[in-house]
């Protein structure tokens, strides 16, 4: 279990730090232009992807992750004054079906499935519970520095979910492959020294 906490630590915590810097970001820069206030959320998101993209080593290119990232933060600020839920569910299944790697197995297809039902329902759970969560720190500390830092590591920490593969695609072929090759060089390697004792037995 130890295991499985620890890697998402490093993600949380930096997720953390970007929320504050979109914060002061939005505070110091985004609030003197106009429109700028939809840029909120894809920056929030598509920082943390990046973020999770870099640190959980996930195979997931970059580029990809930040896009995924940003569409998915699109979606919530355009929805979410409107159909609050509805923008939690679709930004969820951007997220779920964007932040997957396929090798055109059949365990991605399963990856893919499970990975946006985790955005349809983990991601809705992730905002709300987060919403509330946040209006009680925002109580208790009366500060958006803090608000911002719990709420980039809480979205931080449902993205990890969301984006962490059920069922890892392990390298068993490959394994059986190459104990296969190094079987078949201890033999060739067995071959050549018996080879060499009987030449030796010769001339000896």
């Amino acid at each position: 279990m130890k295991n499985k906490i620890i890697p998402l630590l490093t993600p949380v915590l930096l997720s953390g730090f970007w929320g504050i810097f979109t914060y002061l970001l939005g505070a110091f820069i985004l609030t003197q232009f106009p429109l700028t206030s939809l840029l909120y959320y894809p920056i929030l998101f598509g920082g943390i992807t990046l973020i999770i993209a870099i640190t959980l080593e996930s195979e997931i290119p970059f580029s990809r992750a930040l896009i995924v990232g940003l569409i998915s933060g699109f979606i919530y600020q355009i929805l979410s004054p409107i159909f609050p839920f509805l923008s939690s569910i679709l930004a969820g299944v951007s997220l779920g079906g964007g932040l997957i790697v396929d090798e055109g197995k059949l365990g991605d297809v399963f990856n893919r499935l499970f990975s946006i039902l985790k955005g349809i329902f983990l991601f809705p759970v992730f905002v709300y519970t987060g919403g509330l969560v946040a209006g009680i720190t925002n109580s208790i500390f009366d500060s958006d520095f803090f608000l911002w830092l719990f709420w980039g590591a809480w979205i931080g920490l449902g993205i990890c979910l969301i984006s962490i593969p059920i069922f890892k695609t392990d390298d068993t072929e490959q394994d059986f492959q190459t104990l296969s090759e190094v079987d078949e060089f201890k033999s060739e390697a067995q071959q050549i020294l018996s080879e060499l004792n009987q030449l030796d037995s010769k001339f000896s």
